[in-house]
């Protein structure tokens, strides 16, 4: 699901002519991003569990040094977000016993994240831009001939246009080992 957002301008004395974006906003993207593109289920929400940033070369250079520290706080933050989605106040938990509903919870489609930070290398994210693809990974399912199915949505917002064009690829299982037959 790529999300493209402009960057406001650093307005720092030392800032350039060129967009800077703060480390911890490229993280409240990822969030917004995952607040998104929930699947709602009967039983529980799921939300997508793999995330790849694009970021323009020159913004992936000057955080390059800090990139696993930005990525372990991103799935922090994702982690403390399905916290905070799924705490419900005194009020929801006494209306949901009256009512009989309760309210589905919401967890990660793959019950792990995976976030990664790369350089742009198709040059489709402009400078002060950055582009998220999201994917929500199902389980992988043991059945004999399945593979693993994502959907990946892909949302384009770009001033005041979104567009958005989601599809679910199913990658083919695994091939079995050969046995050996020890002569």
């Amino acid at each position: 699901m790529p999300f493209f957002e402009e960057m406001s301008p650093n307005t720092s004395s030392a800032s350039t002519d060129t967009p800077r974006r703060p480390a911890r906003d490229l993280i409240e993207a990822v969030l917004e991003n995952m607040r998104r593109n929930l699947e709602p289920l009967r039983y529980s929400t799921l939300a997508p569990s793999r995330y790849v940033i694009y970021l323009h070369p020159l913004e992936y250079a000057r955080l390059e040094s800090i990139l696993s520290i930005l990525q372990e706080q991103t799935k922090r933050a994702l982690v403390e977000e399905l916290d905070t989605l799924n705490r419900r106040s005194i009020v929801q938990r006494y209306a949901g016993r009256f009512t009989g509903r309760q309210r589905a919870p919401v967890e990660s489609a793959s019950g792990e994240w995976h976030v990664e930070f790369l350089p742009d290398p198709d040059g489709e994210v402009a400078e002060g831009a950055i582009l998220i693809d999201s994917e929500l990974r199902l389980p992988h399912t043991p059945e004999l001939g399945a593979g693993d199915h994502t959907r990946r949505i892909t949302t384009v917002h770009l001033d005041q246009r979104v567009t958005t064009r989601q599809r679910t690829v199913s990658e083919p299982p695994p091939l079995p080992a050969k046995k050996t037959v020890p002569w």
